[in-house]
């Protein structure tokens, strides 16, 4: 299993994301939000190993080699501003349409979601509202403003 001691400070956000592993009472979909510097993306990460791995130690070795069929991680191009429609609906959408591939369930990490333009946004609506029963979306942003629709369907950590 990961370690969550590397989020030095972040003993709630720790408690609430172990409880939901242990417990197996997961969301569909998690943001974690905070100032830049907090420790959002490596408490996204550690969150994903953890449910997707577990024990398995192949597992591990794919997601420390970014291979892991079943982890998604999408950003901002580095030639645009913005996350863009076309990643929410001809990467995002489809690749979630497949079943997991080794895992339980596969998730997909939005990191920089503050920078999805509001099309993009509004096409991860459909997804956030109707998410097939293995997928697992977190949304990783600072405290910048996300449409209320998009926070009203997340968890928030």
């Amino acid at each position: 299993m990961n370690d969550f001691s590397e989020l030095i400070g972040q003993e709630q956000a720790v408690q609430f994301l172990k409880n939901a592993l242990e417990t197996g009472n997961l969301s569909h979909a998690y943001l974690f939000s905070g100032p830049a510097g907090t420790g959002k993306k490596t408490a996204a990460r550690i969150f994903a190993a953890t449910l997707l791995a577990g024990s398995d130690a192949d597992a591990h070795i794919f997601l420390k080699d970014g291979v892991h069929p079943d982890l998604m991680v999408l950003t901002k191009p580095e030639n645009r501003t913005v996350i863009g429609k076309d990643q929410i609906s001809k990467e995002l959408e489809p690749w979630l349409a497949i079943k997991p591939y080794r895992a339980s369930h596969k998730i997909a990490i939005i990191a920089e979601a503050a920078l999805m333009s509001l099309e993009a946004a509004n096409a991860l609506l459909k997804t956030l509202e109707e998410p097939p029963l293995y997928a697992v979306i977190i949304l990783v942003a600072d405290q910048a403003p996300l449409l209320e629709t998009i926070v009203s369907r997340c968890q928030g950590v």
